[in-house]
């Protein structure tokens, strides 16, 4: 018998606003160009798990930077992610928004 997985919490608010702030890897302003901030979601399981919208961070994802595809082609996850996932998160609850 199969043990059904926990699906991951899902909250596109929570993205656009983690989208409002700098690359984590080379602090590339979100308001240069729109759209070359994405919210990269930061792989806290195994292989083939989904991670929670919460456990994302602002990459760049412009060509002459592109840090969201060098973090990509990395298979460690860099230390800081965690604490700017944690000063988001603060934020976050810090101006009324709520978990999932």
């Amino acid at each position: 018998m199969m043990i059904p997985k926990d699906k991951p919490s899902r909250d596109e608010a929570y993205l656009a606003f983690v989208r409002q702030f700098p690359c984590t890897m080379c602090h590339y302003p979100p308001f240069i160009r729109k759209g070359d901030i994405i919210a990269h979601h930061v792989r806290t399981g195994g292989l083939s798990t989904k991670c929670s919208d919460y456990e994302t961070v602002p990459l760049c994802s412009f060509q002459a930077r592109g840090c969201h595809e060098k973090v990509e082609q990395r298979r460690d996850i860099p230390e800081k992610f965690y604490e700017v996932m944690a000063q988001i998160r603060r934020l976050w609850a810090k101006q009324g928004g709520t978990f999932k």
